[in-house]
């Protein structure tokens, strides 16, 4: 994973959200909840209680002090966690990001600076 993180163009911060998820495809269409681990304009670090396969496009909602916020998400890689119980953890990042997102995020990511 550090070879990914030499990768990132933008700084993770680490901040602990719910987020809920759900597969785009294919049927059946999954949803589910999880937490942050870390997260950037670019990206983020999930825990869920599901695997998803690399390059699965996923929608995001992450929930803040300030509201919601709905952002695409593509599956980079995933890991299981040492401990058992433990969630999986999965790399995403944000390929669609619309400058109003880019916008609430960096202002989520100040916010907790």
């Amino acid at each position: 994973m550090s070879e990914l993180a030499e990768k990132r163009h933008a700084f993770r911060s680490e901040i602990r959200l719910p987020v809920l998820y759900r597969r785009k495809a294919p049927p059946p269409i999954k949803a589910g909840v999880g937490w942050t681990h870390n997260l950037s304009d670019e990206g983020a670090c999930l825990e869920l209680s599901d695997r998803l396969e690399e390059s699965s496009a996923i929608r995001l909602l992450f929930q803040t002090d300030h509201g919601s916020l709905a952002v695409g998400a593509v599956v980079i890689w995933a890991a299981s966690l040492r401990q058992k119980g433990e969630g999986i953890l999965h790399g995403v990042n944000f390929p669609d990001v619309t400058p109003d997102q880019r916008q609430a995020l960096h202002e989520l990511l100040r916010s907790i600076t």
